[in-house]
């Protein structure tokens, strides 16, 4: 008899049957929904349980530890790599012509949080993004948004300038942000 597959194995197998690459990363979002979220969730639940009784901590009488593995499974989908697991922000662009054109330079400060791919540590800082406005703009709230997506995923750190860049220029329909 054939025993099941788990959520996360099938989930595997239909991103390696359409050659859709899976790093720690890369946005998976097309593969999920919110059901599926949650049930990856579950999966995710169990697997932390057993980390923590690996690591010799006793998730059963523990009043600290109770409910813990489902709250870190939670966090893990939800939050800290919630840019791998749910779709970019919607962006809308406006025109920036006529008498209101703004040809100055804006810079947006935006407090982000992380997780280094290599060592799954919490990465926390601050990116100012500096745009020079083109022929369209977004709204400044959005590049912060926009920024937080993109670093709600597992990299190394020296790629996210290179990624929000792509993403800002994207949403924007301008060749670069700094």
């Amino acid at each position: 008899m054939e025993e099941e597959k788990s959520l996360s194995q099938v989930l595997r197998e239909r991103m390696l049957a359409h050659s859709k690459r899976f790093f720690a990363s890369d946005n998976i979002s097309e593969y999920l929904d919110d059901e599926t979220r949650k049930c990856l969730i579950n999966e995710v639940a169990d697997k932390f349980q057993e980390v923590l009784k690996s690591l010799l901590i006793d998730v059963d009488r523990d009043p600290n530890s109770k409910g813990t593995a489902r709250r870190l499974a939670k966090m893990y989908v939800n939050e800290i790599m919630a840019g791998r697991y749910y779709p970019s922000p919607e962006c809308t662009s406006f025109p920036n012509d006529g008498t209101n054109r703004y040809t100055g330079m804006l810079v947006v400060r935006s407090e982000l949080k992380s997780m280094c791919s290599h060592h799954h540590q919490p990465v926390t800082g601050v990116a100012y993004i500096g745009i020079i406005p083109g022929d369209r703009v977004i709204g400044l709230s959005k590049y912060t948004r926009m920024a937080q997506w993109q670093a709600y995923r597992d990299w190394e750190t020296d790629r996210k300038s290179t990624r929000l860049n792509c993403s800002h220029s994207r949403a924007s329909r301008m060749p670069s942000s700094a």
